[in-house]
C-alpha cells in the first residue's frame, strides 16, 4: 500500500489519499492507514466487526423463518449453531474446537487499537455495512459501537447499514447510495496543495 502512495506522490503530485476497502480489503486499510501520514480517511465497506447479542438474536431469527436453515440449526450444521456450540465449550473451560473467529476476545483488543489509532490520527472514517437477506454480515447499524465499547466513536465516525444490500452492492440503487456517501467524504476536505508536514518517525512508518 505504500508503494502505491509513493508513486500517487512521486507520479501525479498527490499527497493526501482516502484509502477505500471492501471486507479483507476494508481490514487492510483499517490496519495500515493510521500508520502513513499521507492518509486522511478511510471508508471501510463491511470490515470485520465482531458479532455481539443482538446480532445473534436477529440471525437466528431471521434464519428460523427459512426451511432450510431450520434443519440446519437443529441438526446442528449451521454456522452459528457451531459458534453457539463452541462458545457454550469454552464457558465451561474446555479447549478450542477451532481456530478463533472475529468474536475472539485477541481479534476484538486488536480491532479497539486500530480503531483508536485511528481516531487519535482525526482520520476521517466512514464505515459501510451491508445486512441483504442472505448475508448474514452485520443485522443492525450499532453493531460496530456494541461490540466495541471502549472505542469512543461517537461524533467521530459516520455509521451507515445498508439493510438489504448484498456484500458487493450489486443493486444500482445501493452503488449510487455508496457512491455519493464517498463522494460527499471526500468532498468535505480542504483543498491542500502542499504535502503535509513529515518527519523521520513518519517516514519511517510509511515504509
Amino acid at each position: 500500500m505504500s508503494e502505491a502512495l509513493d508513486w500517487l506522490t512521486a507520479s501525479c503530485d498527490v499527497h493526501e489519499a482516502v484509502l477505500i476497502g471492501l471486507c479483507s480489503g476494508a481490514d487492510l486499510a483499517l490496519n495500515y492507514g493510521h500508520s502513513d501520514r499521507r492518509v486522511v480517511g478511510l471508508v471501510l465497506l463491511d470490515p470485520t466487526i465482531p458479532p455481539t447479542a443482538r446480532f445473534y438474536a436477529h440471525y437466528i431469527g431471521r434464519r428460523l423463518t427459512q426451511l432450510r436453515s431450520w434443519g440446519s440449526f437443529v441438526s446442528g450444521r449451521g454456522r452459528i449453531w457451531q459458534e453457539l456450540s463452541e462458545r457454550a465449550r469454552l464457558a465451561f473451560g474446555a479447549a478450542p474446537a477451532q481456530p478463533a473467529s472475529a468474536a475472539d476476545h485477541r481479534i476484538r483488543s486488536e480491532l479497539e487499537q486500530l480503531y483508536l489509532k485511528s481516531l487519535d490520527r482525526n482520520l476521517k472514517l466512514l464505515v459501510v455495512m451491508t445486512g441483504g437477506p442472505l448475508e448474514g454480515r452485520q443485522s443492525y447499524r450499532e453493531q460496530l459501537f456494541e461490540a466495541l465499547p471502549n472505542v469512543p466513536f461517537e461524533g467521530r465516525v459516520s455509521v451507515e447499514h445498508f439493510k438489504d444490500a448484498d456484500h458487493t452492492f450489486s443493486s444500482e440503487s445501493a452503488r449510487r447510495r455508496l457512491q455519493d456517501l464517498v463522494l460527499g467524504l471526500i468532498k468535505a476536505f480542504p483543498i491542500t496543495r502542499d504535502p503535509p508536514p513529515t518527519s523521520a518517525g513518519d517516514a519511517a512508518s510509511a515504509l
